[in-house]
């Protein structure tokens, strides 16, 4: 290369330096090692290694036990019969869904396809194009398929609707050929192929409940009335929510009984309904007390925390500007016509707008009224129990009163858990484009609005204490303090009051004092090594739990939200959090017993932990679920560092790791049922204790009301430090962004 005057460069001798302007560039002469960004790509293996814990305990301590319990109820006549009649079930129901969400809908004159959801319109390709012919006539043979093959099976099993139930399933499949098919796009044939999956839901559940016996379907329809209870409790802490968000409440007596386990919550009331319930002599009327006592307890228990929450997230939205404006005002109550159509319109986009914390606490209050479980043992009387139990409570009577017949009690138990993930699977819907981050409520201003009086011509100058004596007269001053007598004293005295009464019970019980004496609660040694055992399984179970759902949160919140596979994955994650414990606490309990674990305190770890698991998933992936062109989400994609990675989802869900942590903590010091199932001989907890010692009920009532209030002290000043820093931030995305 021939060199040059100036400023040109002058290459050396060496072709891989290069000098300039006193700059010299060296070239490397190879290849560099390594990518030219640090980190790894959190994809492929390394995702893969990372959620292997929470597969290895979703798969073996729920999916394979569930499983497991299918298999033994189909080792009976009966239980066959029950396997297949909820296949019929499950199958009508999601046809009936089907055909719910893909009505025709008419827009602006024009008829169309599938109906699009709440919220921002879709596209054309998403809510109005029509599909091809071969997608839907496969989904019509899937469907003609999935509605003959449980009729069928039941035919060929049972040999006393061998014929019917055979040419039933059919016709049914004909039924649907002939009629879904040509006329779903038309909207006059559209009631018609409902009708299909409706007389099947009808036949399954005369059928199921034929099979289960008075007793089983009485508990089962005391079980339907709970979950009713507990969609009531939601819709009006909701509505409360909304009305009052404006209005201060004092909120740690709201939450001090979501701390309180319904065990010491049963105690209590009944301790407050006793008198009463004495004093009646008909059977009928005590009994129609006690089950008004057993609602008291459940809507004490849950209403002032699901409120608070809720609250908080309706004043996200307000404050949100784009989540008010897409809300709207509702329509005005005092017009001469009801805009019915509006108003139900308007509470859609609200809860579209609050999701998903409202999904979150329908799946606890879902749980909570399926497992209606030690509230009932305590709070009634055992002569009464048979009448007011619940399916949870049957069940456990037949694995107790014969623990040989595995078959009865796995059967029992596929009708709950097939209702149940059903409803949870419908009602999921859309959950997951929604994200709990919001931001915090900015301090406002309150106005205050003086009345000012006009002042007569005639009089050349006001007077000076026009606007002070309107302000404080009586009249305005009394409602004022009534209602705040109202929020703030009669609100706390209500929500207190089972506490007091417990307080007092120990005090002075028919038993004598406990507090004080030798028979004090504080020399109940019993009593401290089992709340030891219970803060030692608690502490663990809630470690293992927190560690092992930040990987597969993570990886959920980086699926995009419209792909199949995240909605596979939210959906198997509501199932899986909505399922009944009977129906994976029955396997796990046998393989107890027949492996002889009972001696220790592990599985009793893996069990609340394998329980937690899910909706511990599905709080973390909401809080880290972010919009594509944010630097959050990019941190998804690519190499990153995993230290990075990390730092940058404690950042952004901090606060929703210490809600799961609490509510863990919480749940499994509070429970009942796992731990009379699955505890061991040194991993027996508190409750159990105190419920052995409550079949003697007036013998040992101060004993009872000490113990109780000394068990549920931890988790109540746990919420109550843990509640505005992370439990409402980390459940209703109270993020500072």
């Amino acid at each position: 290369m021939t060199s040059a005057k100036g400023d040109v460069p002058q290459p050396d001798s060496a072709v891989h330096t290069i000098r300039a302007h006193g700059l010299e560039l060296e070239l490397a002469t190879r290849r560099m090692a390594g990518p030219v960004i640090g980190g790894r790509n959190l994809s492929g293996l390394t995702v893969a290694a990372a959620q292997l814990p929470a597969l290895a305990l979703l798969v073996t301590m729920l999916v394979v036990p569930a499983v497991a319990t299918v298999v033994m109820a189909c080792g009976s006549d009966s239980g066959r019969v029950i396997t297949a009649w909820c296949a019929e079930f499950l199958v009508a129901g999601l046809l009936l869904t089907r055909i719910w969400r893909t009505r025709p809908r008419p827009v602006e004159g024009v008829l169309r396809g599938p109906r699009e959801t709440v919220g921002p319109k879709a596209s054309d390709d998403e809510a109005g194009a029509p599909r091809s012919s071969r997608g839907r006539r496969g989904e019509l043979s899937a469907w003609i398929v999935a509605m003959a093959a449980p009729g069928a099976t039941i035919g060929v099993l049972d040999p006393r609707h061998h014929g019917f139930v055979l040419y039933s399933a059919l016709f049914a499949a004909a039924a649907l050929a002939f009629v879904w098919f040509p006329g779903r796009d038309r909207r006059m044939r559209w009631p018609v192929p409902v009708a299909i999956p409706v007389v099947g839901i009808v036949a399954a559940v005369a059928v199921t409940a034929r099979a289960l016996g008075a007793d089983g379907a009485r508990a089962y329809a005391w079980t339907l009335a709970w979950v009713v209870v507990a969609a009531g409790v939601l819709i009006f802490a909701l509505g409360f929510a909304w009305t009052w968000r404006r209005t201060w409440w004092p909120w740690w007596p709201l939450i001090v009984p979501f701390a309180v386990s319904a065990f010491v919550a049963g105690l209590a009331f009944r301790l407050v309904s006793e008198p009463l319930v004495n004093s009646t002599e008909s059977v009928l009327l005590q009994l129609v007390l006690y089950f008004l006592m057993l609602v008291v307890t459940f809507v004490w228990s849950w209403f002032g925390a699901v409120f608070v929450l809720l609250r908080t997230a309706s004043d996200a939205v307000e404050t949100d500007p784009v989540r008010r404006g897409f809300l709207g005002d509702p329509p005005k109550r005092r017009l001469p016509r009801m805009d019915w159509r509006g108003r139900w319109q308007w509470v859609k986009r609200l809860i579209h707008l609050v999701n998903p914390v409202l999904l979150i606490l329908g799946l606890v209050l879902a749980v909570a009224a399926a497992r209606v479980f030690d509230v009932v043992l305590v709070a009634v009387p055992a002569s009464q129990q048979y009448v007011l139990e619940t399916s949870t409570v049957y069940w456990w009577r037949l694995t107790v009163d014969d623990p040989s017949n595995r078959a009865a009690a796995a059967a029992y138990s596929l009708p709950l858990a097939v209702v149940v993930g059903l409803g949870a699977w419908v009602l999921q819907a859309g959950v997951r484009r929604h994200r709990a981050r919001w931001t915090i409520p900015s301090a406002r201003a309150v106005p205050v609005h003086l009345p000012l009086v006009p002042v007569p011509r005639a009089e050349q100058r006001p007077r000076r204490n026009v606007v002070r004596r309107r302000t404080w007269t009586p009249g305005r001053l009394g409602p004022r303090v009534a209602w705040l007598f109202t929020r703030v004293g009669l609100m706390s005295l209500l929500m207190l009051s089972p506490v007091i009464v417990l307080i007092v019970a120990g005090w002075a019980g028919l038993d004598g004092p406990a507090f004080t004496g030798p028979r004090a609660v504080w020399h109940d040694s019993e009593l401290w090594r089992a709340l030891w055992t219970t803060a030692t399984v608690t502490v663990v179970a809630t470690l293992l739990t927190v560690t092992a759902a930040l990987p597969p949160a993570f990886y959920a919140a980086s699926l995009p939200p419209k792909e199949p596979k995240s909605r596979v994955v939210v959906a198997i994650l509501v199932v899986l959090a909505a399922l009944p414990a009977q129906v994976y606490a029955g396997p796990i309990r046998a393989f107890i017993e027949d492996n002889s674990l009972a001696g220790t305190s592990m599985p009793l770890i893996l069990a609340h932990a394998s329980i937690g698991l899910p909706i511990a998933i599905l709080i973390l992936r909401g809080a880290l679920l972010a919009p594509e062109d944010s630097p959050i989400a990019d941190a998804r994609r690519g190499l990153v560092p995993i230290p990075l990675a990390a730092r940058r989802a404690l950042i952004t869900a901090g606060p929703a790791v210490g809600a799961v942590g609490v509510l863990e903590m919480v749940q499994i010091w509070n429970d009942f049922f796992i731990g009379q199932l699955v505890g061991g001989a040194d991993a027996s907890p508190w409750s159990l204790l105190l419920w052995s010692e409550a079949r003697q009920f007036h013998e040992s009532v101060a004993h009872l009301a000490a113990g109780a209030l000394l068990a549920a002290l931890p988790p109540v000043v746990l919420v109550l430090l843990t509640w505005r820093r992370f439990l409402v931030p980390g459940l209703t995305g109270g993020v500072l962004r």
